[in-house]
């Protein structure tokens, strides 16, 4: 009740602005962030029970603990606080009990652009945070577990990929029209508005973009088309959007419905591939791989 009530009146106190001007608000939108400094926040704010797009740690090494170091230093009255981020998450009790012997190493190291002493620190802490979490003692069996869950789960997608690459092949043949005359081919695309390519358009697509073989070796009178496009996303629009949305008490909908529906991305890069019926459903590739076997196409 106390850490409620607390942190209620920091988000008053701050509402207009902390030290040096600063509101926590401006600061969580700023650039000088990370998982831990947010954390930090986080609780100082009271906001640990909402959903939110970070999720919660410790620092894991010197530019973390940087990160949360300049927080502190804009609200120093944070610091006497950060037991209550200990309260909140055990593993930060190591931590926040040396956090002034990690603030002296931080401030001695960091003007030499180097900081192995307080990263050793770190790391000791860390592992012993984990420990009072609950999950140091059981980490590796943990891991192997999710090592094996994870290529379980990686065997049933390509299962599930295949399948219903099969499924596609064989609706992609009855859509085609294949069997039936030239004629009745056509309009049964000009009934559903399907592209048609001609004979000069198909020697562009002749070749595979992934295994650089031709398209017919597969068996299967079948292939792909696909663009891939990438986007970056414009800060200074999605910044303008969640300081709205934080006005309005996270509300996301209200502030969809208020804000100026802008743009918040740009288009950086566009590449086709042409795609085999066998790589369609036996390639396993990112899509940054792809968009790289496709811009060598061009």
């Amino acid at each position: 009740m106390q850490a409620t009530a607390t942190a209620a009146g920091e988000r008053r106190r701050y509402a207009t602005g902390g030290s040096m001007g600063i509101s926590p608000l401006k600061w969580i939108l700023g650039n000088d962030t990370g998982t831990s400094s947010k954390t930090i926040w986080a609780v100082m704010m009271g906001e640990t029970d909402v959903n939110r797009p970070f999720g919660f740690d410790v620092p894991h090494d010197p530019s973390d603990f940087g990160r949360c170091y300049r927080l502190l230093n804009l609200f120093p009255k944070w610091k006497c606080r950060l037991y209550e981020v200990a309260e909140r998450f055990p593993k930060w009790g190591p931590m926040v009990r040396e956090w002034d012997k990690m603030t002296a190493l931080y401030e001695k190291e960091h003007p030499t652009g180097k900081a192995p002493e307080l990263y050793a620190l770190m790391r000791r802490l860390e592992e012993e945070g984990m420990l009072a979490d609950g999950g140091g003692k059981n980490r590796t069996r943990i891991m192997e577990e999710k090592n094996r869950h994870n290529q379980s789960a990686h065997c049933h997608r390509l299962r599930g990929v295949q399948h219903r690459a099969e499924k596609v092949q064989q609706q992609s043949r009855d859509k085609a029209g294949f069997g039936a005359g030239e004629g009745e081919r056509k309009r049964m695309a000009a009934r559903r508005g399907v592209q048609i390519m001609k004979e000069s358009e198909l020697r562009n697509h002749a070749i595979c973009s992934l295994c650089g073989n031709k398209i017919g070796t597969t068996g299967l009178p079948l292939f792909w088309t696909v663009n891939i496009k990438r986007h970056g996303i414009l800060m200074d629009a999605v910044q303008r959007q969640s300081g709205l949305t934080a006005m309005l008490g996270g509300n996301a909908a209200i502030a969809s419905a208020m804000g100026a529906d802008e743009e918040m991305t740009q288009e950086l890069d566009s590449v086709d591939l042409t795609v085999c019926e066998k790589c369609a459903v036996d390639m396993d590739l990112p899509v940054a791989a792809l968009a790289e076997r496709g811009a060598e196409d061009e």
